[in-house]
């Protein structure tokens, strides 16, 4: 339970996902997808002028480095108690659940920043355009929307 499907390590060792594997074997998300538009994208998702690239860059590692380490982080507090035994999970609920929502209370931030960043006249994160940066939130934010951790009004 918990390892990886032999079809997955046949690929690559660690037996992780996600993988590309046309025509050359690529893993980790955020390399996937800068694979994808340097290879298909014919430029659709490239910035149109410098601050739309220095924005698209900021977000991208805001994304991947703030956004999913601080979902990832709550999340793991928020489902421990439900996978601790029967016995020791009331116990393990009021400590971890405690924990989980003090965390969640640090998205608070990052969300607003992320909010402050659309607007009418930059409504991706990209920017004027959709770009890579919009695709590296979706994973963080699918998380964070399906966990409950903002309000998506």
């Amino acid at each position: 339970m918990g390892r990886a499907p032999a079809v997955l390590k046949s690929v690559l060792p660690l037996g992780k996902s996600p993988i590309l594997q046309q025509p050359r074997v690529v893993t980790e998300s955020r390399l996937i997808l800068q694979y994808l538009p340097d290879n298909y994208a014919q430029g659709n998702w490239e910035p149109i002028n410098l601050p739309n690239k220095v924005r698209n860059e900021y977000l991208q590692e805001f994304a991947n480095s703030t956004l999913a380490m601080k979902a990832n982080f709550v999340i793991g507090f928020d489902i421990i108690p439900s996978h601790s035994p029967w016995f020791v999970r009331p116990l393990v609920s009021g400590m971890f659940n405690f924990v989980a929502t003090h965390y969640k209370n640090d998205l608070v931030a990052p969300f607003e920043l992320m909010e402050a960043a659309l607007s009418d006249r930059s409504p991706w994160f990209a920017g004027q355009k959709l770009g890579l940066t919009d695709f590296c939130m979706s994973w963080p934010m699918d998380l964070a929307s399906q966990r409950g951790y903002f309000d998506e009004k």
